[in-house]
């Protein structure tokens, strides 16, 4: 997964797969897939959807079943689960890889010249980064990951307003675990939102209590929370897990948001 943002001469190539194609099934237990019905790739199968596309980066994590490229252009190409809206289509179970789902910053209210040069895919929601800093989000969003008051999804793809835009600051990248997000900014700060069951919002709490009898629950930020234990570094990287984070910093240290 491409972690830079400055397309301009960078190599582009062809997208290949392999492993399994049945997105509606994948990683769940019930797991059956028929043979000849979306079939496990046993080997490297060149994307025949994207045979004339020139790909500069491609994101996806262990956590999805969703994947995004993105081109020499900043086009980006959306395919698999795409239950709970997480590829901004609401009412959808998945969009086949034969037919991606393509998208311009320009589809999103961009202004033209603009492109697309990140993105994030969480267990069911998706962020899209921009040229000009901003970041886009769809999916489920529950505890916030989206970046948007917490419902049950968010759909379609919805602009994100953080602080950063305050400071002068633009967003570069994005990360997404399972029901949370990060963002990266130009300046090296980090901005946290979702869930933070594991403190992996980097805030030091998880903001655990019972709300009944035998149930607890977690603090959750949907406005981006800047990660102030992180303020007196900048921050080149960002990665996140399922439930953790890590970021890579200036000096070459990696810490670990969890």
């Amino acid at each position: 997964m491409a972690s830079g943002n400055d397309y301009s001469g960078q190599n582009w190539g062809r997208v290949v797969m392999t492993g399994g194609t049945d997105w509606p099934k994948l990683g769940r237990k019930t797991d059956k897939i028929s043979p000849g019905d979306h079939p496990d790739l046993m080997s490297p199968h060149l994307l025949r959807s994207l045979r004339t596309v020139k790909v500069v980066s491609i994101h996806t994590s262990s956590h999805s079943s969703h994947a995004v490229a993105i081109d020499v252009n900043g086009v980006a190409y959306l395919w698999g689960r795409a239950s709970y809206s997480a590829l901004g289509l609401p009412m959808t179970a998945a969009v086949w890889e034969e037919s991606p789902l393509k998208i311009r910053p320009t589809d999103l209210g961009a202004q033209p010249g603009v492109k697309f040069v990140h993105a994030a895919t969480g267990r069911a929601h998706t962020l899209l980064v921009a040229s000009d800093g901003q970041v886009w989000s769809a999916g489920i969003n529950t505890s916030g990951q989206c970046g948007h008051e917490p419902s049950a999804e968010v759909s379609p793809f919805k602009a994100i307003e953080g602080d950063w835009k305050a400071q002068g600051d633009k967003v570069i990248q994005a990360s997404a675990g399972n029901t949370f997000s990060l963002v990266l900014t130009a300046s090296g700060k980090v901005y946290a939102f979702g869930s933070g069951e594991k403190g992996q919002l980097g805030n030091g709490r998880t903001g655990e209590h019972i709300i009944t009898s035998g149930r607890a629950v977690f603090d959750t930020e949907h406005e981006p929370l800047l990660v102030k234990g992180l303020a007196d570094r900048k921050i080149v990287q960002i990665a996140s897990g399922l439930q953790h984070s890590l970021v890579l910093d200036s000096d070459g240290y990696v810490l670990t948001l969890i």
